[in-house]
């Protein structure tokens, strides 16, 4: 696989076998504009504060897709020169981190400013799917937008803002035209404020609105498939929203606690370790509460500020992805000094009027996400290289970390749609849930503490998309999902649960692509699951699937297979470069690697963690052998992983090699 801007093939020497894997497809073209002319776009990227540092891309109607020049200022906003995207109507892309935003603009004539925001991003939303696509699939093959219409966009634009002026009412706010009015990202602005105190979120076919109030929070619904007209959408909004009055006193209270939070994480003195757990929710009647499998004073001293500290922060960008009731939960990107980007996502809980975050309230620590696998690998014995691809909810959980004498029994999993959480998150509602995995605790998965075995059994804590359709289905038709997890004892005893018996621990899943969506129509899901020889893809497989994966470039690649291969491997240490995904030019944000060395008794090694401010924002990372004295020789089995998010989902590209027959003691 290679960038999609050339067309290309590789070879591959493999011993005697010659690999090929075609690419190429896609980008822009670099017509469209006509001689010297240009377009200068006024940008603004926010999520109810501005976004800083955000990367802006714009793909045309001729499918041109341009990048604009630098990034945004503190300010949010870029001035963007284009000389080839230059015909409307445009899709526009705002990235940083996993804070991913669209807008779609029918014409550039007399805009004061392009307001990429949740808002627009749920307007591109509709313009896609009522084209017949996606945002993600035009911004990764631009060529899609060359079967879309101004008219269609226009449309998109109308319907969303009659719903957003509808729910501003409310508060007593007046918003014109979300997309192109005036707008300054301070909370002095109308349009600020709107989206800094609700939540604007997509389905499948149409839109959620959290409106905050003074008793709770009020979800609005509406269907925005291409039938609705904005005197519907307006009529939708008005009768769900009959007599309800928005407040932001809650936003302004968890503002402070967060602004708590992070001053406390920078400098980290004692007394801002205090200061940080005195935000920090604590159990009624003294009952424990943990975090990352810690007490949470010990997770504050020894992750938080211990080792390696992280250092004076600043914020770069604050989103709401959700809010319900006595929840919330924030996105945050923060820099530390030495400009290195990272993202924190923070549950918080009200309790008798006050504000706190919420810690995770597991006595162990548990990595729940969802992930997307493309897997290279490559086998010395057969000589081969091939491709693989799985989808599944990976329930990791870490044995090394975890509080002795009261670890669970078992970890019952429900999800439930963001839209929905207001309701699930409550005695009510959850009752009405059904769990979609359990994880069992085993005392024989080297590594692991859990596994999704019932017999206790296996070691699998990989829920499968065919094993767990129900699931899928909901993953995928939702950006952000809801998942509580309650932790029961050998007696089923929830030690988790408030008096009101629903679990206080909730985690965000990020929503699941479809193969299709992935990859095309060229192979089968059957196909790649199984491994298909790497010269047997077509350019259109290749093409998709460098939209999401960050992978090595074709030259890479061809490098790493001939050092991984070769039987006289004598190297300590090995570089993996990659190029990031053109989707939205993405960095890779966790890295992690590990190997067999020879012999019966080699065992497992993994490579020393990176943090991810060791990653960004480089596109390679050098893996020493983790065993002094050993080469990457003295391995028979390795594999190197390279993982990029987006809404919270994982697209982690894996670079393996079976070396068994050739290994050396």
């Amino acid at each position: 696989m290679k960038s999609l801007h050339t067309a290309c093939k590789f070879v591959i020497a493999l011993g005697a076998a010659s690999l090929i894997v075609a690419c190429g497809g896609g980008g822009g073209s670099s017509g469209g504009g006509g001689g010297s002319s240009s377009l200068n776009l006024p940008i603004t990227v926010a999520t109810g504060a501005p976004v800083k540092g955000a990367a802006v891309v714009v793909v045309d109607a001729q499918g041109n897709k341009e990048s604009c020049p630098g990034t945004t200022a503190d300010d949010g906003t870029l001035t963007c020169t284009l000389t080839r995207a230059i015909n409307p109507p445009y899709l526009i892309n705002a990235s940083l981190l996993n804070n991913n935003l669209y807008a779609v603009l029918p014409s550039a004539a007399n805009v004061i400013s392009v307001n990429v925001t949740p808002i627009s991003s749920v307007m591109a939303q509709k313009f896609a799917t009522d084209s017949g696509t996606s945002p993600e699939e035009i911004l990764g093959q631009p060529s899609k937008m060359t079967s879309t219409t101004a008219g269609v966009a226009q449309n998109a634009v109308d319907v969303v803002n009659a719903i957003v002026r509808a729910v501003a009412s409310t508060a007593g706010i007046t918003v014109n035209n979300a997309l192109t009015q005036g707008y300054t990202a301070s909370q002095t602005d109308s349009l600020d404020q709107v989206l800094h105190n609700f939540v604007f979120s997509t389905t499948s076919n149409g839109v959620n609105i959290s409106i905050p109030t003074a008793s709770g929070v009020v979800t609005v619904s509406v269907t925005i498939t291409n039938a609705t007209s904005t005197t519907q959408a307006t009529a939708d909004v008005t009768n769900q929203t009959s007599g309800v009055t928005a407040s932001f006193t809650d936003s302004q209270q968890i503002d402070a606690v967060v602004s708590t939070f992070v001053s406390g994480i920078s400098s980290c003195t004692l007394q801002a370790q205090q200061s940080i757990l005195n935000v920090i929710e604590q159990r009624p009647n003294g009952a424990p509460t943990y975090w990352s499998g810690q007490a949470v004073a010990d997770w504050v001293s020894n992750n938080v500020c211990g080792g390696n500290p992280l250092g004076q922060l600043s914020t770069v960008y604050s989103r709401k992805i959700a809010m319900f009731n006595d929840k919330a939960v924030y996105q945050f990107g923060l820099k530390n000094a030495s400009n290195n980007v990272f993202e924190v996502v923070l549950g918080l809980s009200k309790a008798s009027g006050s504000w706190k975050i919420l810690p995770d309230n597991l006595p162990v620590n548990t990595s729940i996400k969802t992930r997307h696998a493309l897997s290279y690998d490559i086998n010395t014995t057969q000589q081969t290289t091939s491709l693989k691809y799985s989808r599944y909810l990976d329930a990791w959980v870490d044995s090394t970390r975890t509080v002795t004498n009261a670890i669970p029994d078992k970890l019952v999993l429900y999800v439930t749609p963001i839209s929905n959480a207001e309701t699930a998150w409550s005695a009510t509602g959850f009752s009405s849930l059904t769990p979609v995995a359990t994880l069992y605790r085993t005392a024989n998965c080297q590594g692991a503490l859990y596994t999704l075995d019932s017999t206790r059994n296996s070691c699998n804590s990989r829920a499968d998309d065919s094993a767990y359709a129900s699931l899928f289905t909901q993953l995928e038709s939702n950006d952000y999902m809801l998942m509580l997890v309650k932790t029961v004892d050998v007696n089923n005893v929830c030690q988790n649960c408030e008096l009101n018996g629903v679990p206080i621990s909730g985690e965000i899943i990020g929503k699941a692509y479809t193969f299709t969506q992935l990859f095309g129509t060229s192979l089968s899901e059957q196909q790649l699951r199984s491994g298909v020889p790497s010269f047997s893809v077509q350019a259109d497989f290749s093409a998709r699937a460098r939209t999401y994966f960050a992978a090595p470039s074709d030259t890479d690649l061809t490098n790493l297979t001939n050092i991984l291969a070769s039987n006289t491997l004598s190297a300590t240490s090995i570089t993996v470069p990659w190029v990031r995904p053109t989707l939205d030019g993405r960095q890779v944000q966790n890295i992690w690697a590990g190997l067999s060395q020879c012999g019966v008794n080699g065992g497992w090694v993994s490579f020393p963690d990176v943090r991810s401010t060791s990653i960004t924002p480089t596109n390679a990372y050098t893996f020493t052998y983790p065993v002094q004295g050993k080469t990457l020789g003295n391995a028979s089995y390795l594999s190197f992983t390279l993982a990029n998010s987006i809404n919270s989902s994982e697209f982690a590209f894996y670079l393996t090699a079976s070396r068994s027959n050739i290994c050396t003691l």
